[in-house]
């Protein structure tokens, strides 16, 4: 979806084959941020050909490597499969590069441990040695819904990105959906986070307010229940793709749905 941290340029650079999902609705809540839920069906992508789509006043590097960036746009997955891909051909990328963005994340990160087709592998026994990272011309990887598991709530790992021309996310698999977090300000420099849980039918989980303003949004039909002092009293009911503002200290969410479902906690810090 387009903000401030895109620019005009040229149509040709930008990768939007997605739509607005029919029926789901396309928030903007609190004048504070955006959220639209878009589908893609196997083949489709969401990326760039080039920097030049995006605002170079929004973009803030890490302290340890100008090739890496704080991500510019939020992207949820919640059904189907998808593939990352990267191309860093001409892109002046080093192992010292590599080094700082092996290190961002472990790779038991609830959502990339299931990470399959992957290069450069994560895992060799003896580490990715400098030749292989230096050698590497694009780094890829996939992941599908059903074995996606995130049973606590979990930080989302798309806080850098690697500042290249040409990189996109394509759907690998048919209704492949995608929910995009777009505040109105840089995310970043507002101060917004976003945690993640997967719930399965039935399961109950804690989902306590945090920071200055919190929202929780459902992919699928829930129960949300204001426990007071841990004793329940007030059921909300959250229809799917619903986001709303908490304003209690404790709640408990419960997925009513026949599905796992992701839920996405917004908080500004």
């Amino acid at each position: 979806m387009p903000s401030e941290h895109d620019l005009e340029g040229d149509v040709l650079d930008t990768i939007f084959d997605f739509k607005a999902l029919d029926g789901a609705p396309q928030h903007t809540i609190d004048n504070q941020f955006q959220l639209s839920v878009m589908v893609g069906h196997k083949g489709d992508k969401i990326g760039r050909r080039s920097l030049n789509v995006l605002n170079h006043d929004y973009m803030d590097h890490h302290p340890e490597s100008d090739k890496l960036i704080k991500s510019l746009h939020c992207w949820f997955y919640c059904s189907g499969g998808f593939k990352s891909y990267t191309d860093f051909r001409g892109q002046g990328v080093t192992v010292e590069d590599w080094r700082v963005y092996l290190n961002l994340q472990p790779i038991t990160h609830p959502e990339t441990v299931n990470l399959v087709d992957s290069y450069p592998l994560p895992d060799l026994p003896d580490g990715i040695s400098d030749e292989l990272l230096e050698a590497c011309e694009e780094t890829y990887g996939s992941l599908y819904w059903k074995d996606q598991e995130t049973p606590e709530w979990t930080t989302s790992i798309m806080e850098y990105e690697w500042k290249v021309d040409h990189s996109y996310l394509q759907a690998i698999e048919d209704n492949t959906i995608f929910i995009c977090f777009l505040p109105l300000q840089s995310r970043w420099r507002a101060g917004w986070e976003v945690e993640q849980l997967i719930l399965h039918p039935g399961e109950i989980k804690p989902a306590d307010r945090k920071g200055q303003l919190c929202y929780l949004f459902t992919a699928g039909d829930c129960e949300v229940i204001d426990s007071g002092n841990g004793t329940p009293n007030i059921t909300h009911y959250f229809k799917q793709w619903d986001c709303k503002k908490l304003t209690k200290e404790h709640y408990l969410v419960k997925n009513t749905g026949n599905e796992k479902t992701k839920i996405i906690r917004f908080y500004k810090k």
